[in-house]
């Protein structure tokens, strides 16, 4: 084993036999102060694995039938009871979505515990390598990567996601992902992921926007963003008219029409979580003003773009909420980025205030949330036999 592998995952593990998610506190501070470990992408990526794995355990007490989470807990057992041709025969609607529950049901052998785990985990990880692409191919020290991630990971509106719109939180993951990617390292392929998001959930249809902000990325900025103005109406314009197609039955409808005439649910934005989602604006043109790379003006010309098109809808709760999720995703890269442009020297008590808020915030919404997840006391006490035997559901 590769010694700066060894070094991270020993401790980790040892800790971690008593309290997982101390066992991944330690490996972050190994990983955040030893330059041999952040500097080599195989620790990094151990890391990240070791943090989303470690999170992953909350989504495993929170009741099923409470929420949204009861519909995918129906989907995901509904596998055993059809055939491959079907199951995706019976339900056609966002085809890649149900690819993915059947392909998963089949690894995690039916047991929705450990399709949970698994399920977190990509979302963690699609999200955790687009934050290392963007950092590696920057002038910025790697270690901002490892900072955004834990921010993300911290994150609890996000967080609350992943366990209740199970199909967006996996779209935009591949979407930023697939972005990234083709943006980043000219990856060919990855552009098809950015369209094929839409078929996962249909509101990921909106980083189609990405083959406009790329076939015209050497226009003027100022035409482009015209341009992306343009995109936006049309996309609102298109949701209008899918909403008249499909009957007030289909899914499709319903969904459409709660989002752009409003929801009659008792909904609310919240207005600390709006201003956190605005506050992306002057972080995002700020990068953009400062840095000489076009990818990574282009990069984030996309988290503008989601908060004019959310502050075009501020009239439809549901529909806004739905699309700050996709906001999230950004934010914790937005704002190492916009302190590494804006601070000389490596920010490390700004990181670290924000790092400690942000745990505690997470503590405190962690037990009083309407999901009923476990508590952040009863959490520390969760070893591995404990978190192997909760994915058995034993």
């Amino acid at each position: 084993m590769n010694h700066n592998i060894s070094t991270l995952l020993l401790p980790t593990l040892a800790i971690s036999l008593f309290s997982v998610p101390l066992g991944a506190l330690m490996a972050f501070i190994m990983a955040i102060s030893t330059p041999s470990i952040y500097n080599s992408q195989m620790c990094r990526y151990t890391l990240y694995l070791i943090m989303a794995l470690a999170l992953s355990y909350i989504n495993l007490t929170k009741p099923i039938h409470s929420s949204d989470l009861g519909y995918y807990y129906w989907l995901y057992n509904l596998v055993e009871e059809k055939s491959f041709a079907e199951y995706m025969a019976l339900i056609p609607k966002e085809p890649l979505y149900h690819l993915y529950n059947y392909i998963l049901h089949m690894f995690t052998f039916g047991y929705f515990n450990a399709f949970m785990v698994v399920h977190t985990t990509i979302c963690y990880m699609l999200v955790f390598s687009t934050y290392d692409i963007v950092v590696r191919n920057t002038e910025v020290d790697i270690k901002y990567a490892l900072f955004a991630a834990a921010i993300f990971l911290l994150f609890i509106e996000f967080f609350f996601y992943t366990a209740q719109i199970v199909r967006q939180v996996v779209a935009g993951s591949v979407a930023i992902y697939g972005i990234v990617k083709n943006t980043y390292e000219k990856n060919k392929y990855s552009i098809w992921l950015i369209g094929l998001a839409g078929f996962i959930h249909a509101s990921a249809f909106f980083f189609m926007l990405y083959y406009v902000i790329y076939f015209f990325r050497h226009l003027q900025f100022r035409k482009l963003f015209l341009l992306i103005i343009g995109f936006l109406v049309c996309y609102k314009l298109l949701l209008g008219l899918l909403g008249n197609i499909f009957d007030d039955a289909s899914t499709i409808g319903i969904a459409i029409r709660r989002g752009i005439s409003g929801s009659n649910e008792l909904v609310s934005i919240g207005m600390l979580p709006l201003l956190v989602c605005v506050a992306i604006l002057p972080m995002s043109v700020i990068i953009i003003r400062k840095t000489d790379n076009l990818s990574e003006k282009l990069f984030f010309i996309f988290p503008i773009a989601l908060i004019v098109f959310i502050l075009m809808n501020i009239g439809s709760p549901l529909f806004v909420l739905r699309f700050m999720e996709y906001t999230y995703m950004f934010i914790p890269l937005a704002l190492v980025l916009y302190l590494a442009h804006t601070v000389r020297s490596f920010p490390l008590i700004p990181f670290t205030v924000i790092l400690i808020f942000m745990l505690a915030r997470f503590s405190i919404k962690l037990g009083t949330s309407d999901f009923s997840y476990i508590s952040i006391f009863d959490y520390l006490s969760v070893g591995i036999p404990h978190y192997i035997l909760k994915i058995l559901n034993i």
